[in-house]
């Protein structure tokens, strides 16, 4: 059994290893979506990640611990949603990172984002006083 923290840190270096090794590219493709010209993610998001983020859901579904949210599967797309953006932005637009990240290299980079994605997923259900009204 792995631990969803050594699941989490697995796809985050896997995610970051990515992201390293194609920065130019996934950089253009983004920027080139954003200006409105067509490309990579513009009307095919779905498509082209739909079977690797349903087995990114797949992988931490299959946790032998118990995710506390209510709806796992809404818990772990939204938080592999979640962290991939993250990955994205800190490691392909690194000048939009806080002042206070901008110092963080890439394994601190992992550690943060793993820890963040086992917190929410394996957390403790809000109680019914921290909900927001």
């Amino acid at each position: 059994r792995v631990p969803p923290l050594a699941r989490a840190r697995a796809f985050s270096e896997g995610v970051a290893s990515r992201d390293r090794g194609q920065t130019g590219v996934i950089r253009a493709r983004i920027l080139r979506t954003y200006a409105g010209r067509g490309g990579w993610y513009l009307g095919s998001e779905g498509e082209v990640f739909e079977e690797p983020m349903r087995m990114l859901d797949e992988f931490f579904l299959s946790a032998p611990e118990r995710i506390a949210h209510p709806d796992p599967a809404r818990a772990v797309a939204f938080a592999v949603q979640i962290h991939l953006q993250a990955m994205a932005d800190n490691m392909i637009f690194p000048e939009t990172r806080r002042r206070g990240l901008r110092d963080m290299d890439d394994v601190e980079l992992v550690n943060e984002l793993s820890r963040s994605f086992t917190a929410y997923l394996l957390g403790p259900e809000p109680t019914a006083e921290s909900r927001p009204t």
